[in-house]
């Protein structure tokens, strides 16, 4: 990826996923403050994820998944609505500062290294619909405050991690859940009556 693009100020989309591109991304690109779509999906980029990437703040969608990327410090991010970095070789725990990123609506992680716990800052982001984080080694238990997302989030996939405790029966809040997976985990106890109230929910796993 060529540094010398970042002299392009006026580009807001740039669309270049499934291709054969290879080397790390370049820091220069963060002084492109016009870029509101980047998609770089389905390469061979590796190296490490820009920190200075975090000052494009007009950025709303960003797809680098499935390429060979390591962690990210993005929390000023704070315009981002959709964010793929999933099938990656993140790893490290998941930051409580993207708490700050509230305009966040899609987020897939899966498919990465990232070990730690949930943080319960999360709850905060009240604008995320979807949530993938499968396919790692979170562990610890579910937040309780994450059921203030309750007004939006309607796919939450936390299967095959190593997560503990029981299903907090305040998630009953969520009430626009529809598809919530926990299979694969480590979870015990029962299973709380207060979900009954989430009735639009239509596939809950918690299978191992």
């Amino acid at each position: 990826l060529p540094p010398e693009w970042a002299s392009i100020t006026d580009l807001e989309i740039v669309h270049l996923h499934i291709n054969q591109l290879s080397g790390p991304l370049p820091p220069q690109w963060a002084s492109m403050n016009a870029l509101k779509q980047l998609y770089l999906s389905r390469n061979n980029i590796d190296g490490a994820l820009p920190p200075g990437w975090a000052d494009m703040t007009a950025l709303q969608q960003l797809g680098v998944d499935n390429n060979m990327l390591a962690p990210m410090e993005w929390a000023k991010m704070t315009g981002l609505q959709n964010l793929y970095v999933h099938a990656n070789k993140i790893a490290g725990t998941l930051p409580p500062e993207w708490a700050t990123m509230g305009a966040l609506q899609d987020l897939g992680l899966n498919d990465n290294n990232i070990n730690g716990t949930l943080p319960p800052q999360w709850g905060r982001m009240s604008s995320l619909q979807l949530m993938s984080l499968f396919n790692n080694q979170i562990g610890g238990t579910l937040p309780p405050e994450w059921a203030s997302m309750a007004g939006q989030l309607h796919n939450l996939h936390l299967g095959h991690n190593q997560l503990t405790g029981t299903l907090p029966a305040i998630w009953a809040s969520m009430s626009a859940l529809q598809f919530l997976y926990l299979n694969h985990n480590r979870l015990n106890g029962t299973l709380p009556p207060e979900w009954a109230s989430i009735t639009d929910l239509e596939i809950v796993h918690l299978h191992i």
